[in-house]
């Protein structure tokens, strides 16, 4: 399906959660299938994660399809912090699980299934805190938490905001695949007892396609 022409490219919201009063690590990841297809944030949006079928347990998309990232940092109310999103480094390795690319007498032909397939990292450096109370309000907030929301920074051409990306952050790249996706977001935190440096990780299964061998 994905090589059809007529096929419509579905967009995604990759959702990020952590707070920074939190002891572990772990960064909780939501890939949620956007009403209609817009390459909008849509934060709430219903989960995609496959619950049968050769995908259960991860994520199925198709080649144009794309996904926009938005990063939700609580923490306590009225507390003098600051966050600052420092990077997301997205790391695909390929699975070697997959039935139709046994490792190591077989391989995928590509190292990512977006933006670029021929690099198995990709980096996003820039992002900057959004102030629409829509946002705000449509958090997963408890009466303890307050919440920071962050999107990819956009630029001004001749005075226009516009994405950086025309469509998506990530742009689904490759025909098929099955990758792991590594995710690491480094967060600067200053509070009033000092500055501290964390990292969050995430690790969602990805296919495009059937997984499979595709040919031209």
């Amino acid at each position: 399906m994905s090589g059809d022409s007529d096929y419509t490219p579905v967009f995604y919201t990759m959702r990020l959660d952590f707070d920074v009063r939190q002891a572990s690590t772990a960064l909780r990841f939501n890939l949620l299938r956007n009403d209609g297809w817009e390459p909008a944030i849509q934060p709430n949006a219903p989960a995609a994660m496959q619950t049968s079928g050769i995908a259960a347990g991860g994520y199925q998309l198709n080649k144009t399809d794309g996904i926009n990232v938005v990063i939700f940092a609580g923490f306590e109310p009225d507390s003098l912090t600051q966050i600052t999103i420092k990077g997301l480094t997205l790391v695909a390795l390929p699975a070697p699980y997959s039935t139709a690319y046994r490792l190591p007498t077989r391989e995928q032909p590509d190292l990512s299934p977006y933006v670029d397939a021929d690099y198995a990292t990709h980096r996003m450096d820039e992002w900057t805190r959004d102030e629409d109370p829509v946002y705000v309000t449509s958090a997963p907030d408890a009466p303890s938490t307050q919440w920071a929301i962050f999107q990819k920074k956009k630029t001004e051409t001749n005075g226009i905001s516009v994405d950086v990306a025309p469509a998506s952050d990530l742009p689904i790249v490759a025909k098929s695949g099955v990758w792991q996706i590594i995710g690491f977001l480094s967060v600067l935190i200053e509070t009033d007892a000092g500055t501290t440096h964390r990292v969050y990780t995430f690790d969602p299964d990805v296919m495009v396609g059937s997984g499979g061998e595709t040919h031209s």
